[in-house]
């Protein structure tokens, strides 16, 4: 998500992706346990995983252009 790739010409900041993939995990499409551990790994402080707490607040947004997880009837 952080890399550029043909339907995505302008990648994800760090933040924003983290988002996503929580999101991800809160609807049971990713591990939860796994987004808490790359979000720990993010923090300036790198609590243990089990510690992290994840915000709800939403500050990041998806770039221009986006096509991620966009689909074609």
């Amino acid at each position: 998500m952080i890399s550029p790739r043909p339907y995505r010409p302008i990648s994800y900041d760090n933040r924003t992706a983290l988002e996503v993939l929580t999101d991800l995990a809160g609807k049971n499409e990713i591990n939860r346990e796994v987004v808490r551990a790359l979000i720990a790994l993010n923090r300036k402080d790198k609590p243990h995983f089990k510690e992290c707490v994840i915000s709800k607040e939403k500050r990041g947004a998806p770039p221009k252009l986006n096509n991620y997880r966009k689909t074609v009837d």
